[in-house]
């Protein structure tokens, strides 16, 4: 997914189940990534970014989504 995989230090953004199904991965972590990504890409007009930005989105959903709820 994203580079927030094996962060240094504390990093609390929210505990959820999905902990106990990916080891290193933060989904909630990744969507602020994306989410941040999705903003300089707009800001700065770089579609590079926007579109890793697209890319992780599509990532998490295929993982995590079951149509209604984020899942995991």
């Amino acid at each position: 997914m994203a580079s927030s995989k094996k962060l240094k230090g504390w990093v609390f953004i929210e505990w959820s189940k999905s902990n106990d199904y990916v080891q290193d991965v933060s989904y909630p972590a990744n969507m602020l990534y994306a989410a941040a990504l999705g903003a300089v890409g707009r800001m700065f007009n770089l579609p590079r970014c926007t579109e890793q930005a697209e890319s992780i989105r599509r990532v998490i959903r295929a993982q995590s989504y079951d149509g209604e709820f984020f899942c995991r």
